[in-house]
């Protein structure tokens, strides 16, 4: 029997698995979901009928081996230095191998041996990266083939809580990878900003921020996220004079981040926390010189700026005051960070979420400037179905089921930036309602 393999079990993959289900019972093909945790393998494969659900150690490469030897379609939601292992293991078994995660070096330095063995390995294949890949390109592509050029690309993307049904004052919770929302900025950035460079060191992200509004949904803030400079090539604009993507965050949540950011509370190189337990607001003076006067006027002190909207969200993760103690293990100040926040960003049965994309695209056409806004917005409905999973399962599961139906003849490592590829998966994405909405000014 031909199957599908899923490796990772994560809080992304409840609604990849489900299509990816469907795709095989269609098929009369197995599913095999393999995690380090088998209980959570074993929940998300639930009781369908051609499945197995799997231990995997995916640094034993031995048992690696023989469960991609089983596969005939390996799809990697495992956590993103991981995949280089399985994209080796699928090259050598000339399978395809498919995955939300961005291209490191390492997979593409595979890229000629993939396409030897006659394998292809598509990555960014998820929401961000992935549906923002597709949309934008798919709009430069038009504005090129009419012989225009492009002055100003700018891309956002953010996964928040619907404000209204969260109850917390950071208007933020968990609906992906806490590590990755703890460690975001930690690179730094760069972009291109009207003709000149702006590079960002990880203390300055979150306060280089631009606001960006949604029709029906109002204002948001993003930070600049990583290495914008890559999309001039990635995207065949050499032309642009600015070139900006970021993450979005409903306002207020930048400047309080800010303070845990210059704080060092985001680190997770060098210091240590000691083991024992710290009220919020002894852990909070480990990070502060030695001073007099209360907690709040210390950190306006050490920061240089009054403090106004970013002490609540900081009171009310217990940060502030004596009154909450925490059990600290040891470790570094973001292992305690993203132990508090697992707790206090808990994204529940009675919450929603969204997920907001939008390109600001300025152009050139017959020597006249114009402008277009892209953007989609899609409302998640249960814990179970938000709408992280379905944007960063939808992309994966239709390029796996176009790939099994022979319309993806592609091979070696590539990303859906490809014609053919957006051509044959936006039209899915709007028919399962990820819509985008087109406005030319």
């Amino acid at each position: 029997m031909r199957n599908v393999l899923l490796l990772g079990a994560g809080r992304s993959v409840g609604r990849l698995s489900e299509i990816l289900k469907e795709l095989c019972l269609q098929r009369g093909m197995g599913m095999l979901i393999a995690d380090y945790s088998l209980e959570s393998a074993q929940k998300l494969l639930g009781d369908f009928p051609n499945g197995e659900a799997l231990f995997l150690d995916v640094e034993d490469q031995e048992s690696l081996s023989e469960l991609i030897g089983r596969a005939s379609v390996v799809v990697s939601m495992l956590p993103p230095r991981k995949h280089i292992l399985v994209a080796r293991v699928c090259v050598e078994f000339a399978k395809p191998m498919f995955s939300a995660s961005y291209v490191t070096p390492e997979i593409q330095a595979l890229h000629h041996s993939a396409e030897k063995a006659g394998s292809l390995i598509l990555m960014e294949m998820g929401l961000d990266p992935g549906i923002d890949h597709m949309s934008a390109q798919q709009e430069i592509d038009k504005i090129h083939d009419q012989g225009g050029e492009v002055i100003s690309f700018k891309s956002f993307t953010g996964g928040v809580p619907v404000l209204g049904k969260n109850d917390n004052p950071w208007h933020y919770k968990f609906t992906w990878n806490p590590r990755n929302v703890i460690l975001a900025g930690q690179e730094g950035a760069e972009y291109l900003k009207e003709g000149s460079l702006k590079l960002l060191p990880h203390h300055q992200v979150f306060r280089r921020l631009e606001e960006v509004s949604f029709e029906g949904l109002g204002d948001f803030e993003a930070y600049p996220n990583r290495d914008s400079l890559l999309y001039q090539s990635l995207y065949n604009i050499p032309e642009a004079e600015t070139v900006i993507r970021g993450s979005l965050r409903w306002k207020g949540y930048c400047k309080a981040w800010f303070v845990l950011v210059a704080l060092g509370m985001t680190d997770e190189n060098g210091l240590r926390l000691p083991e024992g337990t710290w009220s919020g607001k002894e852990i909070l003076e480990m990070f502060l010189p030695a001073g007099e006067g209360t907690i709040e006027n210390r950190l306006e002190e050490y920061l240089g700026y009054p403090l106004k909207e970013e002490l609540e969200p900081l009171a009310w993760l217990g940060l502030l005051s004596t009154e909450n103690s925490f059990e600290v293990k040891g470790g570094s100040p973001a292992d305690f960070l993203e132990s508090l926040l697992k707790e206090k960003w808990v994204f529940t049965n009675t919450d929603q979420d969204l997920v907001a994309m939008q390109h600001q695209i300025d152009f050139r056409l017959d020597d006249v400037r114009k402008k277009v806004v892209y953007s989609t917005i899609v409302f998640g409905d249960t814990a179970g179905h938000t709408a992280m999973a379905k944007t960063v399962g939808l992309p994966l599961a239709f390029a796996v089921e176009l790939f099994l139906d022979g319309k993806i003849p592609l091979t070696g490592v590539q990303i859906p930036t490809h014609r053919l590829l957006y051509s044959l998966i936006l039209p899915r994405l709007e028919q399962s309602g990820v819509v985008f909405k087109r406005e030319e000014k």
